[in-house]
């Protein structure tokens, strides 16, 4: 019976010392920073990571974005700051994943498709950029507007942020802009660094609390 208590117990441990990691690492800020970019109908992407780079089908215009910023219990959502897509040079998008204008010439935009690309230079991979492709359905809608509906399952990346280790979770929202309108592309971050240090601590500390079990005995 008392080796059964004992198994317990350290289960118990084990797993109080997850639930401490995972409080430990939420509280942890990471730096995220990075640029957007977009493409309608399988376009190619610049090669460029800075200017504002506009792109278009008929009277539907993207431009191009940068962003930064802490997270805050491991998580970090961009949008709004909105500029016009057709509008070259300064003021140009920051902390959106970047805006698309529509004129108010009538078309018809269903079938198209627009790829957005992300590049996080931080956190990032063994100090590269870790790069994340969407693609969403362009649709004309009845009052003269366009949606545009990305996937908006998370994409995970693993991270190697010099002295932290740990997960980029990524989603995008879809969008609807009318027609004479501007609207930023938004989205959500979530970083959750790994709490392999906390979990490493458990064996040891099983063993020095068998070891303080078997001299009180």
């Amino acid at each position: 019976m008392g080796g059964f208590s004992m198994r317990n117990l350290e289960k118990t441990l084990v797993v109080s010392l997850a639930f401490a990691s995972v409080s430990i690492v939420h509280a942890q800020t990471v730096w995220v920073n990075g640029a957007a970019e977009g493409a309608f109908n399988a376009q190619a992407f610049t090669s460029s990571a800075s200017g504002d780079d506009i792109r278009s089908i008929f009277g539907l215009g993207y431009k191009r974005a940068t962003f930064s910023g802490d997270t805050t219990d491991g998580f970090i959502a961009f949008g709004g700051n909105d500029q016009d897509a057709f509008v070259s040079g300064p003021p140009n998008n920051f902390n959106n994943w970047g805006s698309f204008t529509l004129l108010s010439n009538p078309q018809s935009y269903t079938g198209n498709t627009f790829t957005l690309k992300v590049d996080f230079t931080s956190p990032a991979m063994n100090g590269g950029t870790l790069a994340a492709s969407i693609t969403g359905q362009v649709s004309s809608i009845p009052d003269g507007g366009v949606t545009i509906d990305f996937d908006n399952n998370y994409q995970y990346f693993q991270f190697n942020n010099g002295s932290v280790d740990g997960w980029l979770w990524f989603r995008v929202n879809d969008l609807s802009v009318h027609h004479g309108q501007t609207e930023a592309v938004s989205g959500d971050v979530h970083v959750t660094p790994e709490p392999a240090s906390c979990l490493a601590l458990a064996p040891g500390l099983i063993g020095l609390w068998r070891r303080r079990r078997t001299r009180t005995k």
